[in-house]
């Protein structure tokens, strides 16, 4: 329903009430919009502290990261000696470890898009595992870091557009965080499915590394889930409209 007709709709209702009937009235409303107002920003909270903490993976946050991908590398091969390895790549970069995977890692790089370094891992001059991590969808994940930002500029807009200017100024960065959100998300899965492709090929062509497996890291879900929340927030409380008269939140534009 359009702004002006629903404030127009509620005020021909107000017409029928006594004085003392329609502040009660606009009271509940008002305790009725609020609780769907403090339910929407916590949906928003938690979506953008999701995307605050992924954004920082794995480089500043070790345990999380979009992919990662492990294996063995042989050291010596007429013992067949082999050495296990991991790599985790998030939009902070990614990190590398050596022989201690369940350590802190061996090397950690804080930029995008990112390349293991061969050295690090020990990989022979024949190796093609570090350009199984495409550069163009690496640099494509800053756009996590955009979603970010303009996710918290987003809740900072929406309270004060709702509970102070009330002009609907918000509702363009709403739309915004909504569509960068998925798009980060979209360059994700690319990046993910992409390595996944790459990383087979690079174990089929070397006999240097055995027991290579790459797979989704727990950062990729965590990102979903935020997704998710701020779509909730998004279809609930902010994607309609929001500013004069609080009509998304049911209430009337008088502050009696």
């Amino acid at each position: 329903m359009p702004v002006n007709d629903s404030v127009s709709s509620f005020e021909a209702q107000m017409q029928h009430l006594t004085p003392r009937e329609q502040r009660l009235a606009r009271k509940a409303r008002r305790r009725a919009a609020m609780e769907k107002y403090d339910k929407g920003c916590v949906a928003m909270c938690w979506g953008i502290l999701g995307l605050v903490v992924v954004s920082l993976s794995p480089s500043h946050i070790h345990s999380l990261a979009i992919t990662k991908v492990s294996g063995k590398v042989v050291t010596d091969y007429e013992s067949n000696t082999t050495v296990p390895i991991k790599i985790t790549v998030g939009p902070a970069g990614g990190c590398m470890w050596y022989e201690d995977v369940d350590g802190p890692p061996t090397q950690c790089k804080a930029s995008q898009p990112f390349k293991p370094d061969p050295k690090i891992l020990h990989l022979p001059s024949n190796q093609t595992l570090t350009n199984a991590f495409s550069a163009p969808l690496g640099k494509a994940l800053i756009v996590n870091h955009l979603a970010t930002a303009f996710g918290g500029l987003t809740l900072i807009l929406f309270t004060l557009d709702a509970l102070v200017f009330q002009r609907g100024f918000s509702r363009f960065f709403i739309w915004l965080t909504f569509l960068l959100m998925w798009a980060a998300f979209a360059l994700e899965i690319a990046y993910v499915v992409t390595t996944t492709k790459s990383v087979s090929k690079a174990q089929d062509q070397g006999y240097y590394i055995g027991d290579l497996s790459n797979g989704i890291g727990n950062g990729f879900w965590m990102i979903l889930a935020s997704c998710i929340l701020v779509s909730g927030f998004f279809c609930g409380c902010g994607g309609t409209g929001v500013g004069s008269n609080y009509v998304n939140f049911g209430i009337a534009h008088d502050a009696t």
